[in-house]
């Protein structure tokens, strides 16, 4: 209601000529309100509860909580230096809409590059939001894009040494739900 009095206020200080009758300047109030109310609730994010559940990567080199039970795989693949060694991920589905999930490599010929080199490789020229930043003294970057469907995609790059920490929060209802996607990049921690 303190939007409708804010705009009455407006309104009826002169914004408009004498000659609008009142039922028209409480028509437009009305309409401004409606207009504000229906812009809050479409650029409002998300917020999902989850039981957030920590996981030892099995190598005991990181641990991260992940919004449920978090399952693995490991799978062969070329990167973006040209080697060629296994992939392991954890993840979890949570609901029909969004999953979490944490890749990570040792790749050999990305000894000797740089850092900033490697995040440049990996960061996706599609990319709406990218932001450079250190994890636990790490290079590190966010990169924020949009996929197939409007599905959102968030992923944070973490190198260390030779190794890549990839942590991936997709969701496919194209909404972003900040709060808990700061809270799983954020539990990522090196041992």
């Amino acid at each position: 209601m303190e939007e409708m009095e804010t705009a009455t206020n407006v309104v009826g200080s002169g914004a408009l000529p004498d000659r609008v009758s009142s039922t028209t300047k409480r028509l437009i109030v009305i309409a401004l309100v409606l207009a504000v109310g229906t812009l809050i609730v479409i650029r409002h994010e998300p917020t999902r509860s989850y039981q957030w559940q920590r996981v030892e990567s099995p190598d005991g080199k990181f641990a991260l909580e992940f919004p449920g039970a978090a399952g693995n795989r490991d799978e062969p693949i070329t990167s973006v230096t040209g080697g060629k060694f296994t992939t392991y991920s954890l993840s979890e589905r949570v609901g029909e809409n969004a999953a979490y999930g944490c890749s990570w490599w040792d790749d050999p010929a990305s000894s000797g590059v740089a850092p900033d080199q490697i995040l440049d490789r990996m960061t996706e020229k599609s990319a709406v939001s990218v932001a450079r930043l250190t994890v636990q003294g790490h290079p590190a970057t966010d990169v924020q894009t949009w996929g197939l469907g409007n599905a959102a995609y968030d992923n944070r790059i973490v190198i260390v040494g030779a190794r890549t920490y990839s942590l991936m929060v997709v969701d496919k209802s194209g909404k972003r739900d900040s709060r808990n996607i700061e809270k799983f990049f954020n539990s990522f921690t090196l041992h």
